[in-house]
């Protein structure tokens, strides 16, 4: 359903309903909404979002530690000076994670990115003369070569996701249209460093 076709029809001569549907047209066509709010109801609302980024923050503390302490361990960053059982013993880690990491990463990686479509297009409904068919397999081969030619981040990315998502556990990926570049781009955002999220949200 189109925006417009869901905004409530108003009774003609009733004024306040005239207005209230003037009103929501306008919000519809803004390009930017906060120049249609005032000054208070911005205040309010920025007061709210700040409180909440800052309580789904501070929920995901405990399991950002975590996170934090097992990118540590796969990348092999700790130098700390073991001295145990003597004075600066060696220290030497074993890269189980990381190794277990890789595995994920050479299984996971051919079977999200194959050789040929990435993206395939389901048909639901009868289709009698294969229109429906015909268009899901060009919808296939446009976003296929989107995705693997026309915007080589993403293969990149998608190869970085399956190596992060093993030691991380959640992993996003921002995809959006670059109209500087006129292409898809792509970029992984960890959970905690890029994206925020309440621990407690199922």
């Amino acid at each position: 359903m189109a925006m417009a076709e869901a905004i409530p029809q108003a009774t003609e001569g009733n004024p306040a309903d005239m207005e209230a549907l003037a009103r929501i047209k306008a919000i519809l066509a803004a390009p930017n909404l906060a120049e249609e709010l005032d000054e208070e109801t911005l205040g309010e609302l920025g007061r709210d979002v700040i409180d909440k980024f800052e309580l789904d923050e501070a929920s995901m503390s405990e399991w950002k530690g975590r996170m934090d302490e097992a990118l540590k361990l796969a990348k092999l960053l700790s130098k700390d000076n073991k001295d145990y059982p003597f004075d600066k013993a060696a220290n030497i880690r074993y890269p189980l994670i990381t190794s277990a990491a890789l595995q994920y990463n050479a299984r996971a990686y051919p079977a999200l990115v194959p050789s040929t479509d990435v993206v395939k297009v389901a048909v639901y409904g009868s289709d009698k003369d294969n229109a429906k068919a015909n268009r899901a397999e060009r919808v296939s081969q446009f976003m296929s070569w989107q995705c693997k030619i026309d915007s080589p981040e993403w293969e990149r990315t998608t190869d970085q996701l399956t190596l992060q998502l093993p030691v991380v556990g959640d992993v996003f990926r921002k995809l959006w249209y670059d109209p500087a570049r006129d292409k898809v781009r792509s970029q992984i955002r960890l959970p905690g460093e890029h994206v925020v999220v309440n621990n407690n949200a199922s």
